[in-house]
Parts: structure tokens; C-alpha cells; sequence
């Protein structure tokens, strides 16, 4: 295209070298601007080159052909005619450069498999990337998808900013807002942080941050030190907050390790992290009421204290084990009769025979039974009788 030129040009009209129109002023002798064939030529053919290359047949009667013909899209879209990684495509008018900022859109022929290149108008293959800037993986590009790219001449590639149907490849998240690789989930690298802080006082510090502390959010780190005693764990400066293991308990010691990875999830209710798992350390948990439950060591026999309470038992008396341990009661009773003897127990509703003295009179019979925390039990004569215990001892 051409601005006016002939010798009665507004000279310098829209600046240095952008001549345009003027009026005619007769009585200061100043000429109207003329023009000959080449300027209205050159306008008539850029606009209806326009026109024709949208696929648009002109017509005179209507005005909004070159409307139609931008509004289309057709001058920046065009069909791909290369094969899977490999896309060429052919635009009308040729581009004849690739400029920065440039943005095309293509039919795809085929899906990629892993690294595309386009070669747009022979001007050469150059690679396609995704909006992260890195090379495709595959699925990025699907077969008949409508494609949107952009070249950017700064890493003299092009840009896939979209394809209808295919996968989005996006730059890491470091904010809370961002889309998410696949390999920052599959890493657990969103939710994964190293302590800096000291024993019993955990500071951990994520990217993206954190913007508070939710109900249910579920955090890993590695820990600096071993745990001595009751710890706090403070979140991307969000306030140090205790950490308590499975039983809800304040930590007492060795249930974080140096460099274990350890796994907690916060809890409101509680206002504190609960500490579900760190390798290499001890686990709490909360006291056993079920025959599947983890056992405290409070619970078990380990350390136990064995009480003879012989002078303070009776049969037919309901007892209660109100230690915060599993007892083991140990019973052995003499036979006032002769023939079959034996005890019986019931703890918790479920019943217990000891054995049997099956002989003379004198000769003692036995029984052992296990009583949960908060349990009541009660022991009585199965068969026979008895006339005095040997030995009524619990252990807990």
C-alpha cells in the first residue's frame, strides 16, 4: 500500500514522510490534492486482496465484505498438510517472515507423539513448545484439534498456547493459584518441605505458600532432628502449632527422627498437626479398645506390676480393671470335691473355662484370662466346687 505522492500532496501530513490530502484555497492559490491511477489502484487491490483471500467472491452491492472477511480468521488459519511431530502449513497471503508476537492457527492433521516442529510457509522448521517453554511430551496436539500458536522470536520458537482436545502444558505452579504439573502431584513436591528448625520445634517452609491453615491439609517434610519431648510445627511462618500423634497426645519423645519423612494433617478442631507417620520412628496411638487395635505400651505387660489380691477377691463379685492397661488375671483354686472342677470367667460379656482338676479332692484348678482397660470381670465355679485360692493374682 501507498500513501498519495503527486505533486499537490499535503506534504508531511500525518509526520515526517506520511503525505495525505488537502482542500483546495482559491484565493491563497492553493491547489486541491490530485491523484492518478496508482494510488486508488493500490488501495482498490489491498482491500479487495482482502477479500478474496478470506474466500470471499466480490460483490458491489454489499459493504461489509471486508468486515466478513476479518472477522473469519481465514488470513491467520490454515490446514496442516504434515504428519504427526512433523507440521507444515501453507497460509494465504504467504508470510513472508515470522515476526514476534505473531499468532496463527492450524488444523491439526495428526496427534504428537513427543517433539513437534512447524514450518510455516517453507520459511523453516522451527520447534513447538508448550506454554511452560519446553519441549512437548505428547497429547498436546490431537488430530483435527484447532490449534492456537504464537512465535516468539526471543527463543526463536513457537508457542502452543492451545489445542482444542489436547492436553495443557503449563509452566510449575509457584502460587496458589496456578495450574499444576502432573509431575509436581506424582512428587508431592507441592506438599513436600524440609525442615530448618531445631528438635521439638519443626519449620517448614512450602512453595507455593500456603496463604492459612485448613481443616484436613495434609503436609510432608523432612525432619532436622530427632524429637526429645512435646513439639511445634510452624508452616510457612503461619504460627507454630502443636504436633500430636495418633492418640491426640502431645509427643513425649523418639516419634520423629533425623532426616525421616514425616507425614501430619492439621487438624482445627484440635488447633494442632497430628502426626500420622514418620519412618524410622516410634508411632502413637490411641489405647486399644478392639481385639485389632494397636496396643500402647501402657497397655501391655511391659513394666507390669503383679498384685496378689487373694484376701480381697471373691467368686460371683464383679471387679474392675481401672488402669489404663490391658491385666491378666492368674486364678488357682483347691477342689473341696471330688471329680471334675473347674472355673469359669466372663470378661466383657465373653466367657472363659479354666481347666478342669478331674481327680481327688485337694488338687487345684487353673484359669487365665486377659481384661481391657475399663473392662469389668467375673469369675465363678464352672463344675464342682472350690475351697480356698492358691494364688488370685492381676498383672497390669
Amino acid at each position: 500500500m501507498k500513501r498519495i505522492d503527486t505533486s499537490t500532496k499535503a506534504t508531511d501530513l500525518f509526520g515526517a514522510g506520511k503525505h495525505g490530502f488537502r482542500n483546495s484555497n482559491l484565493p491563497l492559490g492553493v491547489a486541491a490534492t490530485d491523484f492518478n491511477a496508482d494510488w486508488p489502484n493500490n488501495l482498490q487491490e489491498e482491500i479487495a486482496r482482502v477479500v478474496e483471500a478470506a474466500g470471499i467472491v466480490l460483490d458491489g452491492a454489499v459493504f461489509t465484505q471486508l468486515l466478513q472477511a476479518l472477522r473469519s480468521n481465514s488470513l491467520v488459519c490454515a490446514v496442516d498438510t504434515g504428519a504427526a511431530n512433523a507440521v507444515v502449513l501453507t497460509y494465504t497471503p504467504a508470510i513472508s517472515s515470522l515476526v514476534d508476537g505473531m499468532v496463527l492457527w492450524f488444523k491439526a492433521k495428526a496427534a504428537n507423539t513427543g517433539v513437534v516442529t512447524l514450518n510455516v510457509n517453507g520459511l523453516g522448521a522451527s520447534p513447538l513448545v508448550g506454554a511452560g517453554n519446553v519441549a512437548l511430551q505428547g497429547g498436546e496436539v490431537v488430530a483435527n484439534g484447532k490449534c492456537l500458536v504464537v512465535w516468539d522470536a526471543t527463543i526463536s520458537k513457537w508457542v502452543l498456547i492451545a489445542c482444542t482436545g489436547g492436553a495443557l502444558q503449563v509452566a510449575a505452579a509457584v502460587q496458589s493459584s496456578h495450574a499444576t504439573q502432573a509431575a509436581q502431584i506424582q512428587t508431592s513436591a507441592l506438599i513436600n518441605g524440609v525442615d530448618t528448625g531445631a528438635a521439638n520445634a519443626c519449620l517448614v517452609t512450602y512453595a507455593p505458600a500456603p496463604a492459612a491453615l485448613t481443616d484436613g491439609m495434609v503436609l510432608w517434610f523432612k525432619a532436622a532432628a530427632a524429637n526429645t519431648g512435646a513439639t511445634t510445627l510452624n508452616v510457612n511462618g503461619l504460627g507454630a502449632k502443636p504436633v500430636v500423634g495418633g492418640g491426640q497426645v502431645a509427643l513425649q519423645g523418639g516419634e520423629i527422627v533425623a532426616n525421616g519423612k514425616c507425614m501430619v494433617v492439621y487438624s482445627t478442631t484440635l488447633s494442632s498437626f497430628v502426626l500420622i507417620e514418620c519412618t524410622g520412628a516410634a508411632l502413637q496411638v490411641a489405647a486399644s479398645t478392639q481385639p485389632g487395635h494397636a496396643v500402647q505400651r501402657n497397655q501391655a505387660t511391659i513394666g507390669a506390676t503383679v498384685r496378689n489380691v487373694n484376701g480381697s477377691r471373691s467368686l460371683g463379685v464383679t471387679y474392675t480393671n481401672s488402669t489404663s492397661r490391658f491385666m491378666w488375671v492368674y486364678i488357682s483354686a483347691i477342689a473341696s470335691t471330688a471329680g471334675s472342677a473347674a472355673l469359669s470367667a466372663t470378661v466383657a460379656g465373653i466367657g472363659y473355662i479354666g481347666s478342669s482338676t478331674n481327680g481327688a479332692t485337694a488338687l487345684s484348678g487353673f484359669i487365665a484370662f486377659p481384661v481391657p482397660p475399663g473392662a469389668s470381670y467375673q469369675v465363678n465355679t464352672a463344675t464342682g466346687s472350690f475351697s480356698a485360692f492358691n494364688n488370685w493374682v492381676e498383672v497390669s
